[in-house]
């Protein structure tokens, strides 16, 4: 790899929708990773699902690799806070994205009990990875506390950034009026609801 590099190889060069850092975080090959930062790989680059580099290496259980590019500044990049827009979001526009991108998935009705998938009613205030029946990734149990209005918008905005090694398989909703009329309808699937920020 050094030796394509050294004669100019791109390494940020999309093939299959991933670059050569992806596949190397991936297969946990951390000279690999280290060669294609230092030649300029982008550390945030994304797949065509929404995957960077450091969610694929999570996965795969390359520790060292997730700490490499964490020192290399991978991460989520910064999105505005979502508390201020959820008094005008839309919960009837947001449970019709949730249906249509979410509802394959996800159960939202506290009567709605299927093994091993995730209802999100009450989620808004409840502590992470808590639903007894569901194998949680060790990433969610590692992260502690509770859903908030600013978490949910993060992971919605994309898991695999918000939380590396997630098993969740979505690309994120990157519209930030969808995801606050998510958040809006989320909050509904409750019986007290928590105040709006």
């Amino acid at each position: 790899m050094k030796l394509l590099l050294d004669r100019g190889a791109n390494p940020n060069q999309v093939a299959k929708s991933q670059t050569p850092l992806h596949v190397a975080a991936e297969k946990g090959c951390l000279q690999c990773v280290i060669h294609l930062v230092n030649a300029g790989a982008d550390v945030n680059a994304l797949t065509s699902n929404g995957n960077p580099p450091i969610h694929l290496a999570k996965l795969s259980r390359h520790e060292d690799v997730v700490a490499y590019l964490r020192s290399h500044g991978a991460g989520r990049p910064a999105i505005a806070p979502i508390s201020a827009k959820l008094a005008s979001a839309s919960a009837e526009s947001g449970k019709e994205i949730f249906d249509g991108t979410c509802g394959a998935c996800h159960l939202s009705s506290p009567s709605l009990k299927i093994p091993k998938r995730v209802n999100l009613w009450g989620v808004v205030g409840r502590p992470k990875a808590s639903q007894g029946d569901v194998p949680y990734s060790s990433t969610l149990k590692e992260a502690g506390g509770t859903w908030t209005f600013e978490d949910l918008n993060s992971f919605i905005a994309n898991p695999a950034f918000a939380l590396p090694g997630t098993d969740m398989i979505f690309p994120g909703l990157r519209d930030e009026k969808q995801r606050a009329d998510v958040i809006a309808y989320l909050r509904t699937l409750s019986e007290t609801p928590l105040p709006l920020p």
